[in-house]
């Protein structure tokens, strides 16, 4: 089965959030399906977060399914507002692609 492009959207746990409800992770992956691509996404969120937060992320309890998926889309979108976009600088994004 091809691989297509996901961008999702996950809400971070509360136990990561400084503002819990208001802080979030994007990314856009290769994946089979969307289930698949949050999969990926949520992996690679709790591995981003684990050089700042390792001591909470070490307690077994916690996992990357704790990040909340708020939308998942086929294909890459890219914000025009949010997630490090410069409006003075058109096109700055901090959008990754994972594969």
């Amino acid at each position: 089965m091809a691989k297509k492009l996901y961008s999702v959207l996950l809400l971070y746990p509360d136990y990561l959030a400084t503002q819990y409800g208001e802080e979030t992770y994007f990314m856009t992956v290769k994946a089979i399906s969307a289930g698949d691509a949050v999969r990926k996404v949520q992996t690679e969120a709790m591995a981003d977060n684990s050089e700042y937060y390792g001591d909470v992320l070490d307690d077994p309890d916690h996992n990357p399914q704790d990040f909340a998926p708020l939308l998942v889309v086929q294909g890459r979108i890219k914000p025009l507002y949010g997630w490090g976009f410069d409006p003075v600088q058109k096109g700055a994004s901090h959008e990754t692609l994972a594969t």
